[in-house]
């Protein structure tokens, strides 16, 4: 193995790791995250972990990329000057959406406004039906005079949608040549290239998105590869996507709506990666950072995948308040529950928290960078569990006597409590607030918690994972190692891959095979050709899948497809949808026909092999229990809740920890840069691949 660097920039850190291939070492660390110019502390971090494994910028061969960069533009609505063309007729798709209310009972409810206002949505004059047929011909003067429009008012990025592009995107493309031409520079996208499937609203919202993210990620990367030409970096940088893979910088700066949720899938492969590991077959991954939570359920160590996801909500929780982006993404819900995630007083004198995060900037108060509303950070501080010598690694220093004035002046003296109380009042919030979403989750996929394991990672994960396992009935919780920096190590073993999809609707009764194949032999081309050429030292592995539903039916369920032309039968196809459709729903209709919907094809090859990290993973742990600082074992005092009060609690080094060792709660494991939260009662195993087990006591 060679030497390769992960980064995933969160809302408030960066976590970056080392792998050192041929000195079988990783090298990990967090530093504080620089929103205006996230470059800035991948480029900190990466400097940190080269000199703590003695190495140079021209050693290294490969850059690993998370970023929630997308998701934060999308969100604060601080994306590029954009503008729409579209068919005549269609001007008003984005504000018209799905005509649905997300909310019925909401007198006050505002639906997301449009990322491009109406003045800045043209129309021109062209028609093709759902056929491909040109109805209504391409006027290239009006192309002209609209681009004599966006020239006049600056626009930056252009988003082409038109009807029926999905079938024949001839209009499409020489709107784009024509625009590009006469408006050089300016960033184009063709809703074909970018979700190629029937739904205008879903086509047109994924589209604008992209348009809108679009100079600010290029911006953003090529600034990257400044800083890492300036280490003198000659190696390949990769990106992860929303769907869990790699992807490689031209191919990502085309679509940067592909990174939309690109830090959290990062998160979830990391805990596919234990949860195959340790063979648990249905497993609930819990990413807390920060800024926010983050929750995805594993079958079989496989995350789920979704189409239908939505960025920048403006009611939490509610589907339909953000924008849906029609691309593959991880399926997971988002919280705004973080370290960071700012405690407060509603008008009713209710304690809340989040979803406002204080960030990395100013930071919760024990920070001392000038934040002064008390966090879940603060609070924890408050209540001992925290370290504030050995936060981060050590690498940040805390003031707890600025945690304790905030929390009194914002919180325990309005609601007459004592600090200590209230501190312990916003954990409560937090941990139930979490708990809350993820039993909402968990119901729609119908899924029992009781049966699930939890794997916990990210810096505030394993400090709120038992008490989350104790409000869901979960009664194992993992924490591996390196949890702290999850998300890097899920980047590590994330493979290259690329995944493209295509309506192709044809009732089974009237399929025809030979299209079929065609349509899958022309996506496995595209896909294949772009990740055989971006690593082929690798061989590359294509997975095909037919979307299907029963006539008359709205929601579709996904079949792998088999090779041979046999799985391609009207036959084969029915007999796997209803195996599926029995699996999901527990029976079959019949007298119904079945509609074919639309096919993805993903293409993939993989840098390492699972056992190879598995085993780098091991020997580093193996070599920090030798180095590690038995001193650092001892006791403090924690508040376990009004009814334990303070107790005197044992605290272990982790780093000390071997294979082996068994404990009972409650206890406090110190992690380089997260703290272990065992409650009472917990048992604690470290297990031989060196991960915290813990049953938690009925």
């Amino acid at each position: 193995m060679a030497l390769e660097v992960a980064i995933d920039i969160g809302g408030t850190f960066t976590d970056v790791v080392l792998l050192h291939g041929e000195q079988r070492r990783l090298v990990s660390t967090k530093v504080l995250s620089t929103p205006a110019d996230p470059s800035i502390s991948a480029l900190q971090g990466l400097e940190k972990v080269l000199d703590a494994g003695a190495c140079r910028g021209e050693d290294i061969n490969v850059v690993v990329h998370a970023t929630t960069l997308v998701s934060n533009a999308l969100l604060e609505a601080r994306g590029a000057k954009t503008a729409v063309v579209t068919t005549r007729g269609f001007r008003d798709v984005l504000e018209i959406a799905r005509e649905h209310r997300f909310d019925l009972y909401d007198l006050f409810l505002e639906h997301p406004r449009p990322l491009v206002p109406r003045h800045r949505r043209l129309e021109i004059s062209e028609r093709i039906d759902n056929r491909g047929q040109i109805v209504s011909p391409l006027k290239l003067e009006e192309i002209e005079q609209i681009s004599q429009y966006f020239l006049q008012t600056g626009v930056e990025s252009i988003a082409i949608c038109l009807l029926h592009s999905y079938v024949n995107n001839s209009h499409e493309q020489m709107v784009a040549q024509v625009l590009r031409e006469l408006i050089p520079g300016c960033f184009v996208t063709i809703s074909s290239d970018i979700s190629s499937e029937i739904g205008e609203y879903e086509r047109f919202s994924t589209t604008v998105a992209n348009s809108y993210v679009g100079p600010l990620i290029r911006k953003y990367l090529d600034k990257l590869a400044g800083k890492l030409n300036a280490l003198r970096f000659s190696g390949d940088l990769y990106l992860m996507q929303s769907g869990g893979g790699l992807l490689d910088v031209p191919s990502i700066q085309r679509q940067p709506i592909r990174l939309a949720e690109s830090g959290p899938a990062a998160g979830v492969l990391g805990a596919g990666f234990w949860a195959n590991t340790k063979g648990l077959a249905r497993a609930l991954s819990f990413d807390m950072g920060g800024t926010t939570a983050k929750i995805s359920f594993l079958d079989d160590g496989q995350p789920r995948q979704t189409d239908q996801f939505e960025v920048a909500r403006s009611y939490q929780y509610k589907r339909g308040s953000g924008y849906p982006i029609k691309l593959p993404t991880v399926d997971l819900i988002e919280i705004g529950a973080g370290g960071g995630s700012i405690a407060w007083l509603d008008r009713a004198g209710l304690l809340r928290v989040g979803p406002e995060s204080a960030g990395a900037e100013p930071g919760p108060a024990c920070y001392g960078q000038g934040g002064t509303r008390p966090t879940v950070t603060d609070a924890d501080v408050a209540l001992g569990i925290i370290d504030p010598d050995c936060f981060a690694g050590g690498s940040i220093e805390l003031y707890p006597e600025n945690a304790f004035a905030a929390i009194e002046e914002h919180i325990a003296r309005s609601m007459g409590v004592s600090v200590v109380e209230a501190a312990w009042g916003i954990k409560r919030v937090v941990d139930e607030s979490m708990a809350t979403a993820a039993q909402v989750y968990l119901s729609e996929l119908g899924q029992d918690p009781r049966t699930t394991a939890l794997i916990a990672y990210g810096g505030a994960g394993p400090v709120h994972a038992c008490a989350l396992a104790r409000r869901l009935g979960v009664s194992k919780i993992l924490i591996p190692p390196l949890a702290s920096v999850g998300a890097s190590v899920g980047l590590l073993t994330a493979p290259l891959s690329l995944e493209v999809s295509q309506s192709f609707i044809s009732r089974l009764s009237d399929l025809d095979s030979s299209q079929l194949k065609a349509a899958l032999s022309e996506l496995e081309r595209r896909t294949w050709n772009v990740i055989a050429n971006i690593n082929p030292a690798s061989s590359t592995f294509v997975k095909k899948r037919a979307y299907l539903r029963y006539q008359g039916q709205f929601h579709d369920l996904s079949i792998e497809l088999e090779e041979g032309d046999q799985a391609l039968e009207p036959e084969s196809l029915r007999n796997a949808f209803e195996a599926c459709y029995k699996r999901t729903y527990g029976l079959v209709h019949t007298g119904y026909d079945i509609k074919l919907q639309r096919l993805s094809v993903t293409a993939y090859n993989h840098w390492h092999s699972h056992e190879e990290i598995l085993s780098l993973i091991e020997e580093h742990t193996l070599r920090r229990d030798v180095l590690g600082d038995p001193h650092r074992d001892g006791h403090r005092l924690v508040y376990y809740g009004p009814e334990a009060g303070w107790v005197n609690v044992k605290t272990h080094n982790r780093a000390i920890l071997s294979p082996g060792f068994t404990a009972r709660g409650p206890l406090i494991i110190d992690d380089d840069a997260s703290t272990i939260f065992i409650e009472d009662g917990d048992a604690v195993e470290v297990d031989k691949n060196s991960c915290i087990v813990v049953a938690r006591s009925s």
